[in-house]
């Protein structure tokens, strides 16, 4: 096996296209292959997408594949497409035999690419020197220790810490992000109905954190990193809502980053893990969560599939510092029917609610796409009059 440079990160791409290949021929292959990789050890794109079609998929052929990719539009797709990429490599390389140890090359990778990311925080957090010494050493071995197998990454572990230590946290709740909206360490739900305007909502509050720039103008807000996980809308549809706002506002650049259309189930232990990593190495400020409906495989209509979801959401800001905005459709409303509370319009509505600190509805008025009233019918703050934004 060729080994990369010594100044590129660990990846063997023929290994990758390999366990597809294999996974595309062998029906028992995905079995024996789930407990070594998860889709976050891909580095190739197109694999990495590949992988978690098949492993969300019952029936696994170059056919359905193929379909539920270009269906989902994960990623870009290649040059000649889902179902010439598949083919071609079912025909160079799938074998029904050895794909365990591709499997392993590939996972070695990961764990060599995790290692760098790990080294190099450390070597940061030891540079800037300063505070408890004690403090990142222990970062340094949880940072270590997080590069394990998919086993041992899933494994609970619980600790105690003595009252001193536990009251000397700072958590940095309630430090406003945005004043007025959400503060550090709170959960928002901005919801409607479908295409009024959520998406569009949601770019605002990413310029507005990005760049330190007021809420609609009129907000003051606190400057940081954003993490837009954008699973719901093409691609296309948010380079236009925030390159819009950009040369609106003539902003060139801002920290946000995008996670693109991955496939992320949060109801999907390895996929949270591997969210939670890229969460722990960017730190944002804010996190967006662009749709709840999309972030889970299930229908999500009862507790037991809401819960797991739900808990993982409401980690976030108990991990770091952080906002977090998820955003979330109702029902459609049906004519002539009595009104109802617009939480009650959300599947699981309650539920959410009891997790958010704030519930934010978008109503569309009129006919214009890009207008709309804001309203904050559950907030700790007092109800907010409805804000008419154009």
């Amino acid at each position: 096996m060729t080994r990369p440079r010594a100044d590129a990160v660990p990846f063997d791409v023929q290994a990758e296209q390999a366990v597809i290949a294999s996974l595309l021929v062998d029906e028992t292959a995905p079995a024996r292959v789930r407990p070594i990789l998860q889709p976050a050890d891909f580095l190739d794109p197109a694999c990495r997408a590949a992988y978690a079609a098949i492993r969300a998929a019952g029936d696994v052929n170059q056919i359905t594949i193929a379909h539920d990719l270009q269906q989902r539009n994960g990623v870009a797709p290649p040059a000649d497409g889902w179902a010439v990429f598949l083919s071609q490599l079912v025909a160079d390389l799938s074998t029904p035999v050895g794909v365990e140890s591709y499997a392993q090359i590939v996972h070695g990778d990961a764990v060599y690419r995790q290692l760098i990311g790990a080294s190099r925080q450390i070597g940061e957090m030891a540079q800037q020197g300063g505070g408890d010494p004690a403090a990142v050493v222990k970062r340094a071995r949880d940072l270590i220790g997080a590069v394990a197998s998919p086993e041992a990454a899933a494994t609970v572990r619980f600790g105690t810490q003595p009252l001193t230590d536990f009251m000397a946290k700072d958590w940095g709740i309630g430090e406003p992000l945005i004043e007025g909206w959400i503060s550090t360490g709170e959960i928002a739900v901005l919801y409607g109905q479908i295409n009024n305007g959520k998406t569009l909502g949601a770019c605002e509050f990413a310029i507005s954190v990005g760049t330190g720039r007021p809420l609609f103008g009129r907000f003051p807000a606190t400057q940081g990193t954003v993490l837009f996980v954008e699973e719901d809308c093409h691609p296309q549809k948010l380079q236009r809502y925030l390159g819009g706002l950009m040369e609106a506002y003539g902003i060139e650049d801002a920290p946000i980053f995008v996670w693109e259309r991955q496939f992320l189930r949060l109801d999907d232990e390895a996929a949270a893990d591997a969210f939670f990593e890229e969460v722990l190495r960017l730190k944002p400020s804010l996190i967006i969560l662009d749709a709840f409906l999309d972030l889970h495989s299930g229908d999500g209509f009862t507790g037991r599939e809401l819960r797991p979801i739900l808990d993982r959401i409401a980690a976030l800001p108990q991990l770091l510092p952080c906002a977090v905005l998820v955003l979330d459709a109702t029902r459609k409303e049906t004519p002539g029917a009595k009104l109802i509370d617009p939480i009650d319009a959300l599947y699981g509505g309650r539920m959410k609610a009891a997790m958010a600190d704030t519930m934010i509805l978008t109503k569309k008025i009129g006919e214009v796409p890009v207008r709309f009233d804001i309203s904050m019918p559950k907030t700790r703050a007092e109800p907010r009059a409805p804000i008419q934004v154009t």
